[in-house]
């Protein structure tokens, strides 16, 4: 049991210190800023915010490559943003957003498969032990 809990830590450790501290606040902006477009903002100005919001959490994937982190950040406002827009306004944002997430997964960022898979139902792109 306890070489589990300390499987456990040691598997996520480089998720929580993947980032410098500059990078930490930047993220912690990122996802301040999404709450606050997510839950405040009246819904026919969230695709604007969004946009914005996207443009940002792609500065930060750039700024911190091979960081699960703003990746998954990343992909969140991106489909947010697309939930704003909705309809087929939304689909190239999704295109777009796996596209990023297939480039990432291809070029060695190996920490964000866990929590971004291609698809839900394909077995093979799902992290060990959650099989079935």
């Amino acid at each position: 049991m306890k070489r589990l809990f300390i499987a456990g830590l040691l598997a996520f450790a480089p998720l929580t210190w993947a980032l410098d501290q500059a990078g930490s606040q930047q993220l912690a902006n990122v996802q301040q800023r999404w709450a606050q477009i997510q839950y405040q903002t009246p819904k026919d100005k969230r695709a604007d915010a969004f946009e914005k919001l996207a443009a940002d959490a792609a500065t930060l994937v750039h700024q911190h490559p091979g960081s699960a982190e703003p990746l998954i950040w990343d992909g969140i406002v991106n489909s947010s943003w697309a939930g704003a827009i909705g309809g087929l306004g939304a689909l190239g944002k999704v295109k777009s957003a796996k596209a990023r997430h297939e480039h990432e997964k291809n070029t060695g960022n190996k920490r964000s498969e866990g929590f971004l898979r291609r698809d839900s139902s394909d077995q093979r792109d799902r992290p060990e032990g959650r099989r079935g």
